[in-house]
């Protein structure tokens, strides 16, 4: 197991020291007086640190990873470098809570998605309130909502482990596939910043792949649907282009190149819809994945792919609990990286 690196450790190391805690507080203070900071590359040696300007950490959070402290004295002078943990804030709105309800707790049952539950007002509160902004609404408020709303019905009494209680029937979304809130990632605050940093010259653009499976069709594209949701509301694309029922190993220029249009929510095409976004951009794309077999399973054709599309700039790879972005040069020149795209392991739910 790889030993994780601590900023005072780092800094001693830059500067040819031995590691005591003087010189690891000295070192410290010499870098900040300086507007620099130890921290290792996100692909390379984490046993090997470099110093660079707090700036360019700020800048590019994604390529530079920050060390921990390992001192009280450091813990308490450099507090404001502490990461929090992070939730992506729900607008506190009727509208939006009820959506969110909706993703969660749709009004049909999905096979293979769905579990059925009775649920009491308080039990239903107690589910949504773990995906949104703490103190966002009551339970009372929540359930009147519902209930104006009228896609959940009407709450009912029912025997429940030998006990009388009011709630209502409800289709739950398994909880593999619900992650509509992110706490506690190591880079999920930093990529949004970025995102939302450098929205006039990049445009951030996602791709969901959905392999051609066994599962109902209705099923697939429930799935479908939930990946876009996660690409507009945690990951911030502004566009989310779809291809349904193709392979990891497919080309990627050639995929839906006959396929009919597609009808899932907040879509703005196909693969070949994304290809034109690509070509009549003004800005620099920055195209998002779920998994790397979310966008292929042959690195040739990436290659070949990011080759062709000199508007993609980064490609960024939603792993679950972190992203890991690459830039162009990445792709079209670093062997390494291209070949974590060949490993196929185990099914992803993309929608998680």
């Amino acid at each position: 197991m790889t030993t994780i690196l601590s900023a005072a450790d780092a800094a001693c190391s830059i500067y040819g020291l031995e590691i005591t805690l003087e010189n690891q507080l000295s070192a410290l203070q010499q870098l900040k007086d300086a507007g620099l900071e130890p921290v290792t590359l996100v692909n390379g040696d984490p046993t090997i640190a470099v110093a660079m300007s707090t700036k360019k950490v700020n800048m590019e959070p994604w390529r530079y990873q920050r060390l921990p402290q390992n001192t009280k004295q450091e813990q308490q002078c450099d507090d404001s470098n502490s990461s929090e943990p992070f939730i992506v804030s729900i607008p506190p709105s009727r509208s939006a809570v009820l959506d969110l309800v909706a993703k969660i707790m749709p009004s049909t049952p999905i096979p293979g998605i769905t579990e059925e539950y009775f649920l009491s007002e308080t039990e239903v509160h107690d589910l949504v309130s773990v995906y949104i902004p703490h103190d966002t609404v009551t339970s009372d408020d929540l359930s009147a909502w519902m209930s104006k709303d009228g896609t959940w019905g009407t709450t009912i009494r029912r025997q429940s482990n030998k006990k009388r209680k009011r709630g209502r029937l409800l289709n739950v979304v398994k909880k593999v596939y619900r992650d509509f809130t992110w706490d506690d990632l190591s880079n999920i605050q930093e990529y949004r910043s970025l995102v939302k940093s450098s929205m006039a010259t990049k445009c951030t653009v996602g791709y969901v792949r959905k392999s051609n499976t066994n599962e109902p069709d209705t099923t697939k594209k429930k799935l479908v649907n939930l990946q876009i949701y996660k690409m507009k509301t945690k990951l911030l694309c502004e566009d989310v282009f779809v291809s349904y029922n193709t392979s990891a190993n497919d080309p990627i220029a050639e995929r839906d190149a006959t396929t009919p249009p597609y009808t899932f929510d907040d879509c703005s095409g196909n693969t070949q819809d994304l290809i034109t976004k690509l070509t009549k951009s003004a800005r620099q794309i920055r195209l998002v994945v779920i998994d790397y077999a979310g966008l292929s399973t042959n690195p040739d054709d990436i290659r070949l792919f990011i080759s062709l599309n000199k508007s993609v700039r980064e490609v960024v790879v939603d792993i679950g609990h972190k992203v890991e972005v690459y830039s162009r040069f990445d792709l079209l020149k670093n062997i390494k990286i291209l070949n974590k795209f060949r490993c196929r392991r185990e099914c992803v739910k993309r929608s998680r």
